[in-house]
């Protein structure tokens, strides 16, 4: 599973001055566990980098300006040429993903994509000239081809946790970030942080 969001300039949106990034490996997960929130939690990792040629751009009049504040770990910072490379790596499963089971079949694995309005996320992925859609589909054929595996190519799977929200609830309306974690008893801080908004909707998506 992997999260991302993105943030960007409060008066020109085109200009993404921040990206979080959380992601979670089922395949962590010690097999003799029940896969608990609690248990999982603490196998989520977390990224936080802001985009060198926009450290400038701070927001703070409309929207609030968390860049400082990344609860979860230290904040990068990255060149805008670098991101495709950065966000290819976070969308590639670690070497362990082929491996077997305990009667010895080899597994294919599946990445989806996390986020609140997920939609909005991929386009900014799209305009940091990193499609998701084209690189997740292109490492999903290449792990097959290495296990071993042939059929049809498969895609990235999409979960909305706003969406996801709506089913579990029946609430017609979009629920914002902040509101549907405090909800969940999820406890917020700094939102507006792309590395802790990453974070949190990552957990919400587990808590759900």
């Amino acid at each position: 599973f992997v999260c991302v969001d993105c943030e960007s300039w409060e008066r020109n949106h085109s200009a993404i001055t921040e990206i979080g990034i959380a992601t979670l490996d089922i395949d962590a997960l010690p097999p003799s566990q029940q896969p608990t929130y609690e248990i999982i939690m603490p196998l989520m990792t977390y990224r936080h980098i802001r985009i060198s040629e926009n450290r400038r751009l701070r927001n703070g009049r409309f929207v609030p300006d968390a860049a400082d504040l990344f609860d979860f770990g230290t904040t990068e910072f990255q060149a805008l040429k670098a991101l495709p490379t950065v966000l290819a790596d976070a969308f590639t499963p670690p070497p362990l993903s082929i491996h077997t089971t305990p009667e010895g079949k080899k597994r294919r694995r599946t990445i989806a994509f996390i986020g609140h309005d997920a939609a909005a996320d991929i386009k900014y992925l799209y305009d940091c000239k990193f499609d998701s859609v084209v690189a997740v589909r292109e490492t999903l054929q290449r792990l097959d081809k290495e296990a071993g595996f042939n059929g049809p190519v498969r895609e990235m799977d999409v979960f909305d946790t706003a969406e996801m929200y709506k089913a579990i609830t029946g609430e017609m309306n979009t629920k914002g970030l902040g509101k549907m974690l405090i909800e969940l008893e999820l406890k917020p801080w700094n939102l507006h942080n792309a590395g802790n908004d990453a974070a949190y909707t990552l957990r919400a998506f587990v808590k759900m």
